[in-house]
């Protein structure tokens, strides 16, 4: 195996771009440190030890694009990357965003009660 790609500080960067929200800001890198504290109470609390934390990858082929969506467990985000595989068989690989939905003001224990994914991406709930 040889790597094809590094995405660098990709992860991290997003962040101060004007792409993320305040939204996205809020909760990039928070750590569950109760189930009674905000969702943005502890902000950035994983970076120094783990940097983005990915905790899952999947791959899949839209529509003729080859996708690549890496997840963030501790905020159930969800970063995309497109690859195209042109002529020359190198890959080149885009970053295509960020996406989290929820509610960041909500402590982890309301977000988990609500059925419309405040607490981010379905499917990323294993810490209650």
């Amino acid at each position: 195996m040889s790597r094809v790609y590094d995405s660098g500080d990709i992860m991290e960067t997003f962040f101060t771009s004007d792409a993320a929200t305040d939204s996205d800001k809020a909760i990039y890198n928070s750590y569950y440190q109760s189930s009674n504290s905000a969702q943005s109470q502890y902000v950035d609390r994983t970076s120094i030890n783990w940097g983005p934390n990915p905790t899952a990858i999947a791959t899949g082929n839209i529509n003729g694009t080859q996708v690549v969506v890496v997840a963030n467990g501790n905020v159930g985000g969800l970063y995309t990357f497109s690859i195209d595989v042109g002529g020359s068989g190198d890959p080149q690989v885009a970053f295509e965003g960020f996406i989290r939905r929820g509610s960041p003001g909500l402590t982890w224990a309301d977000a988990y009660k609500r059925s419309d994914d405040a607490v981010g991406e379905p499917g990323i709930e294993d810490l209650l």
